[in-house]
């Protein structure tokens, strides 16, 4: 089959940087069909995850099929969901305890199987949340009763490290609102959370500065701040007329996507802090070389500038793509375009509405990245592939969110109705659309984003 024309017809698009150590692990995983018969008891293979200069492109058949395979064995084995759930804790436990005294390819051998549970819990969310809303429909909910059933329901039972982080500023905050001295707390602060801000490998060190920042925007919430009382799982089911277990394994889930979202990076990056913390540039960017060239620590800093600049690397069926700069393919550039042809000509964009809190109207301010973050003012429409728990300090400053993927129990959707602020998620195509400083309003009746002015 032409490799082109594959990937043209069978795309699932996004934008976000990926490292080279992400798509070496990503490669060595989910192309491993008796790993996914290990873990989740069919054979199984992603066709195609390329990642090209700021985009991600996923083979969305394989998306599909996966969330297909766990719906036929969730209705199989009842307890299916829980089984799989239980061995990616226990996956990530070992993970944990990984020796740090090893090599880096040592190392990585052991680390890369994490991996297998990144794409995973978002197919199982699908599954929980389409059975639940068909049960909340039999019961004669209306469209708004089920969304405030989705967010109750999926409420996790555990603070997740960011929803810890978030408690925990606040409480700062109220601190300071008190007159009291908080620079020991904050330096406390960032010394607990410091691997908070990254996100698919990439993003930087939480910084004193940035917990200052973040505990200054809050003060104006403070007053109002109470910590979260959930209902209860039975109360809910009494409520919803919804059995126990289901509540349980889908707040379950809510917090196991988040909690395998650190489960992942945080034992990398403690290792490549202790190893390589002597190096000209930050720890954390070694990953953007790879297994072997950390392994012999090849290091140079205008390669690694280059390649954050412009890439090409993946893969497709059992072939790695690994290309940089000048040397990246000409279909990269062709599939990028292909993509930005296809979308330009929109003005109007659809999605699913995660929270409505009226029509806003609001400048475009594009974060996929941690970086991306400063640039956003108050009062900005945040617009991101997906939101991030390193993304909290825009989220607190936006006025509304709009991000291309995403169900009703994403984290864009849980923050916009913590924070009470309208969010437009699954666009498929706002990043590619919009660009900063367009101006849009969103119209969550309709679900629907009007680019109202082009910046330029």
């Amino acid at each position: 089959m032409n490799f082109e024309r594959d990937v043209l017809d069978d795309l699932s698009y996004l934008e976000r940087p990926i490292t080279v150590i992400y798509s070496q692990a990503l490669f060595k995983i989910l192309r491993n069909a008796l790993l996914y018969r290990r873990f989740f008891g069919f054979l199984f293979k992603f066709k195609f995850a390329l990642f090209i200069s700021g985009s991600i492109i996923l083979s969305k058949s394989s998306l599909e099929k996966q969330t297909a395979l766990i719906e036929r064995m969730r209705k199989k084995y009842r307890n299916y969901l829980w089984d799989t759930l239980n061995r990616g804790y226990q996956l990530y436990y070992e993970i944990e305890s990984i020796d740090k005294s090893l090599s880096f390819k040592e190392f990585f051998d052991r680390w890369k199987f994490s991996y297998i549970y990144l794409f995973f819990p978002l197919s199982a969310e699908r599954v929980l949340e389409k059975e639940i809303i068909k049960l909340l429909e039999k019961r004669g909910l209306n469209k708004e009763e089920i969304e405030k059933a989705l967010f109750e329901i999926s409420q996790p039972l555990n603070k997740t490290p960011d929803g810890l982080e978030r408690e925990n500023l606040f409480r700062i905050a109220k601190e300071k609102l008190k007159g009291k001295e908080v620079s020991r707390l904050i330096e406390e602060h960032a010394k607990n959370f410091w691997y908070i801000n990254f996100a698919w490998m990439c993003g930087e060190e939480l910084k004193p500065d940035d917990v200052e920042e973040k505990v200054n925007h809050l003060l104006k919430f403070v007053k109002n701040w109470r910590e979260d009382k959930p209902l209860s799982v039975d109360e809910l089911a009494e409520k919803y007329k919804i059995d126990e277990d289901l509540i349980r394994l889908s707040k379950e889930y809510v917090y196991f996507r988040t909690f395998r979202h650190y489960a992942i990076q945080k034992p990398l990056l403690e290792y490549e802090k202790e190893h390589f913390s002597d190096l000209d540039f930050p720890y954390y960017d070694v990953n953007w070389f790879t297994v072997n060239e950390i392994e012999e620590r090849k290091f140079d800093k205008r390669v690694l500038e280059s390649r954050k600049r412009k890439y090409f690397h993946g893969f497709y069926e059992d072939t790695y793509i690994l290309k940089f700069d000048r040397d990246v393919d000409p279909f990269a550039e062709k599939l990028n375009t292909y993509i930005k042809e296809r979308i330009k000509s929109k003005n109007v964009i659809k999605g699913n509405v995660a929270n409505n809190a009226g029509v806003v109207r609001g400048t475009v301010k594009i974060v996929k990245e941690f970086k991306d973050v400063a640039k956003v003012n108050e009062g900005d429409i945040v617009v991101a592939p997906m939101t991030e728990p390193s993304f909290s300090i825009a989220l607190h400053r936006a006025k509304a969110f709009i991000t291309d993927e995403g169900g009703i129990l994403s984290h864009a959707a849980l923050i916009s109705r913590e924070l009470n602020k309208t969010c437009i998620i699954g666009t498929r195509i706002a990043t590619s659309l919009l660009k900063d400083g367009d101006i849009v309003e969103i119209n969550p009746y309709r679900g629907e984003v009007i680019l109202v002015k082009k910046c330029c």
